[in-house]
């Protein structure tokens, strides 16, 4: 493009004006080279998305293939076995077919001491789970727990290339717990046995040889060495022994500590045995001064013989001293005189036999009905006088009462507690009023509770006419307890006659005895080792109720005006000359206590300071055993 000149219309030159010849070109070379770039990138990023989406593809189809692959990833073994491409049940066959599930047998670590002294812990012992389905699913596993699916599809691919080899399979089952127990029961032992070689117990001390022998076992070490080995055998599938070593070139020194815990034991007293009715063994405690035998050993020189003394230590109460203790004092004692026939005396020693050392431990209660039982022929029991409805008939166990007497009188001196106790309807002649315990099976039992602190024995002895119950026990102090009685009312019986046609004319019979009726009370009294009167107080009242005498006659018109005098001294119509008693048995009748009434052993009578209001007494059993 050449130059242009500017003219006016007058025809005069203009200033010419030149327009640059480059910027021309490059403007008209730029819209084409925009175009070739930006169809360039547009390649480019068409070609990036094609890659992308096939990469994205290929991920999505190899994490597909690979999410329903159902065998094992390749290059997987499992103890030694190739499970590579295997169906979880074609793993479970393979592993079996090997003997996977019997590879624990294989399985086992030795450990030696330098004494010879060894132990053995086997796979089984220690739990290794050889569970082919176990290892078939742990081998199933590999390559499939990743965070995401491009994990798991590397690690698809790499397992191509890499072998993985499950070594610990078997350790889901490994007791470690137990493989510490094991090393340190040994080790112990080990420790123990060099101890004993090294030193010896006398009587009153220790004697140690100063710097003989090897160090102990450190069970740590022990452990380490066992672990390592067990696994090493488990990889093997063998048996492996090795032996530990203490440091080498040490000299042993005695483990004091040890020495102490071993030998050292507190002292144990003896205590009662409920079970036993006896003292449990007691000991002796032994130890030593730790400083001092320290001290001893550390300025000893090798070879040098060190004797430590012992230190022994009693216990507060031996097993000698409880035993002696134990029904050493009596607490409590009666001896009451036995009347009547052959048969009442077999009761009684039959019931005291059933009761004889009858042993109650502290809170325990006694019953006579539960200890003697049901009175049969059977359990050598015979019919002997007893009363029914106020008569005196043969009744089976008939005297055991006394029996039940004797013991409660003695249960009242020892100051137990009594729970149940029953008064006879009328009174009794061995023992003094308000002491007596009637029984009658499934009405009327004598129980009590042994409230003691320490156990009592209940002895019941008959020897020839005289019983005697005792109660052995332990006393704490040198208290000892009497018992009286004081009566509250009288009430004495009356003589009836009854005219009876089978009475013989000129005879009497006796149809009941007589028996006087009392109300009394009766009363403790606890002294002090000088006979001083501690403490008297009531423990309740007993009632026995009257029965007249009843005399049967011939009808009055058989006989004339006048009276006639009684066995008993008191009169009534008619004079016969003969009086006849009905055909019972006459050994348990008892009267009344006599005008003179002596007192037996602590009991004393008095007359009561005034007349206290007595109600009548309640009426008696129908049916009562009689003493």
């Amino acid at each position: 493009m050449g130059n242009i000149k500017l003219v006016s219309s007058k025809g005069k030159s203009q200033k010419e004006y030149r327009a640059p010849k480059a910027q021309s070109v490059q403007k008209a070379q730029k819209v084409p080279n925009v175009r070739r770039r930006r169809t360039a990138a547009k390649t480019a990023l068409i070609i990036i998305l094609i890659i992308v989406v096939g990469i994205a593809s290929l991920v999505f189809a190899l994490g597909f293939y690979v999410r329903n692959l159902d065998t094992v990833f390749p290059n997987v073994w499992a103890d030694g076995i190739d499970l590579s491409g295997m169906t979880m049940d074609e793993a479970v066959n393979a592993l079996i077919a090997a003997g996977f599930e019997n590879n624990a047998d294989n399985v086992s670590a030795t450990v030696r001491f330098p004494n010879d002294e060894s132990f053995t812990i086997t796979g089984n012992d220690v739990g290794f789970a050889f569970n082919a389905k176990e290892a078939a699913e742990a081998a199933f596993s590999v390559g499939r727990n990743g965070s995401s699916f491009l994990e798991n599809d590397i690690r698809f691919v790499r397992s191509h290339i890499e072998r993985t080899d499950l070594r610990d399979v078997s350790r889901s089952g490994f007791d470690d717990g137990l493989v510490r127990e094991i090393v340190a029961e040994h080790t112990r032992e080990f420790n123990l046995a060099l101890i004993d070689a090294a030193y010896t117990i006398g009587d009153d001390s220790i004697i140690i040889e100063v710097g003989m022998g090897i160090m102990p076992a450190a069970a740590a070490s022990v452990l380490a060495l066992t672990v390592e080995t067990l696994f090493r055998a488990l990889e093997e599938q063998a048996h492996l022994t090795v032996t530990y070593y203490p440091a080498e070139g040490d000299i042993y020194s005695i483990d004091l500590q040890l020495l102490y815990d071993m030998i050292s034991v507190e002292p144990v007293s003896a205590v009662y045995d409920r079970e036993t009715f006896s003292a449990t063994e007691s000991s002796y405690g032994v130890s030593f001064d730790m400083e001092a035998a320290k001290a001893m050993l550390d300025n000893a020189r090798r070879g040098e013989v060190v004797v430590i003394p012992l230190v022994v230590t009693e216990p507060e109460l031996t097993t000698e001293e409880l035993n002696s203790m134990l029904f050493r004092d009596v607490l409590g004692e009666r001896m009451t005189r036995i009347a009547g026939n052959a048969n009442r005396l077999n009761n009684i020693v039959v019931s005291a036999e059933f009761i004889h050392e009858t042993k109650l431990n502290p809170g325990d209660v006694f019953s006579f009905n539960q200890i003697v039982g049901r009175r049969t022929r059977e359990r050598g029991f015979r019919e002997a006088g007893g009363f029914v409805s106020g008569r005196l008939v043969d009744v089976l166990g008939g005297g055991i009462c006394q029996t039940s007497s004797t013991i409660y009188y003695a249960v009242l001196r020892a100051n137990l507690e009594v729970l149940e106790r029953q008064p006879h309807g009328m009174t009794v002649s061995y023992i003094p009023l308000g002491h007596d315990a009637t029984i009658v099976w499934g009405q009327h039992d004598l129980r009590f509770r042994n409230n003691r602190d320490y156990p009592i024995k209940v002895e019941v002895v008959v020897e020839g006419r005289e019983i005697t119950a005792r109660l052995l026990g332990t006393s704490v102090d040198d208290t000892f307890i009497t018992t009286d009685f004081v009566i509250l009312q009288t009430t004495p019986f009356e003589v009836i006659t009854k005219e009876d046609p089978d009475v013989p004319p000129g005879r009497t019979i006796v149809d009941l005895d007589g028996s006087t009726g009392f109300v009394v009370e009766v009363f403790m009294n606890k002294f002090d080792g000088d006979g001083e009167l501690i403490e008297r107080w009531s423990i309740g009242r007993s009632t026995y109720r009257v029965q007249n005498r009843v005399i049967l006659v011939p009808p009055e018109t058989e006989y004339g005006e006048g009276t006639y005098e009684t066995p008993s001294g008191e009169t009534t119509p008619g004079a016969p000359p003969n009086e006849e008693v009905l055909d019972t048995p006459q050994d348990d009748i008892f009267d009344e206590p006599p005008a003179e009434y002596v007192p037996q052993d602590d009991i004393f009578t008095e007359s009561p300071v005034e007349e206290p209001s007595v109600t009548s007494p309640e009426e008696p059993d129908s049916y009562e055993q009689a003493d």
